[in-house]
């Protein structure tokens, strides 16, 4: 029974590396298995089954309903698999610096989410965080970068990604002074905006915000513009996941705008050592509940 279970293991983490990957070949050079050997594998497990996991083309394969069932169960495996070796690692054993390089505004605050949990738990790891527009790569442990702002070295192999939405925000007590605007053209001709810097550089933002009539403060400092906010300044552009920060942070519903924003972690170096797995690990689980994860 248990080589069985192995075998049906191996198998589905199988099929999950190649759902990720969208090719065979790609996920067996990424895992150091022989195409052939993983190939194979896969299709063993469809006989097993008695049905198709993999709708194959020239460009590539993609996960039929039943897989994107499974896959779902699969990922919860890895999880437990990942949380398992990790648990390994005795936090009183690891110590040192662990630089990790960010920037200023919503990964920054991202980062500094249940950080005082990994202090606690690591007391031996001092974090030092590096949000400076350029550093040397050589100094830095992981970074955790926007990719419509930086361009993610070709070298290194992503650890994980994620997305997060955007939208306008306001609080209740500016609305209930001001009306809640109709929609965007009313927002941008008729309201109060507070704005970071670097949203006027995005191309899918900076041309919206272009024909506002009414921005009135522009800021580098995501803490500045959230704190006018919250002091009734006006509207801005905020991740959904900021108004688990603060509760009198509010979406404006009736204005129809909303953009993604990628983000990537990935190390400089070649070998990611144990504190890096588990700042990962840690970060991940922390804000599992208000940040879409994916594969890179």
């Amino acid at each position: 029974m248990l080589k069985k279970n192995l075998i049906l293991l191996k198998q589905l983490l199988g099929l999950k590396e190649v759902i990720d990957a969208g090719q065979i070949q790609k996920a067996a050079i990424k895992n150091g298995f022989r195409q052939s050997n993983l190939s194979r594998l896969i299709t063993t497990l469809e006989n097993e089954a008695g049905c198709c996991l993999l709708n194959r083309s020239s460009s590539g394969v993609t996960p039929t309903n039943t897989a994107q069932l499974l896959y779902d169960e699969i990922q919860k495996i890895y999880d437990i698999l990942s949380e398992i070796q990790t648990s390994f690692i005795k936090s009183d054993d690891l110590s040192g610096t662990l630089n990790v390089w960010t920037e200023v505004g919503i990964v920054g605050s991202y980062i500094i989410t249940n950080l005082s949990d990994f202090y606690a738990k690591y007391p031996k790891i001092r974090l030092n965080i590096l949000t400076e527009s350029n550093v040397d790569l050589k100094n830095v442990d992981i970074a955790i970068l926007d990719v419509q702002k930086h361009t993610i070295p070709l070298n290194v192999e992503p650890l994980f990604a994620f997305r997060t939405k955007v939208r306008f925000c306001s609080t209740k007590e500016y609305l209930d002074k001001h009306g809640t605007p109709k929609n965007l053209n009313d927002l941008l001709e008729n309201f109060d905006l507070c704005i970071r810097t670097s949203y006027l550089n995005l191309p899918d933002i900076g041309h919206i915000l272009r024909k506002a009539k009414h921005l009135n403060t522009i800021s580098d400092s995501a803490a500045v513009i959230f704190r006018l906010i919250l002091n009734n300044g006006g509207i801005s552009i905020f991740p959904e996941w900021m108004k688990e920060l603060s509760s009198f942070l509010i979406p404006i519903d009736t204005v129809n705008f909303e953009l993604d924003r990628h983000f990537v972690a990935f190390s400089p170096k070649k070998n990611v050592d144990s504190k890096v797995l588990l700042y990962i690990e840690h970060t991940k689980k922390a804000n599992q509940h208000n940040i879409l994860f994916e594969e890179p």
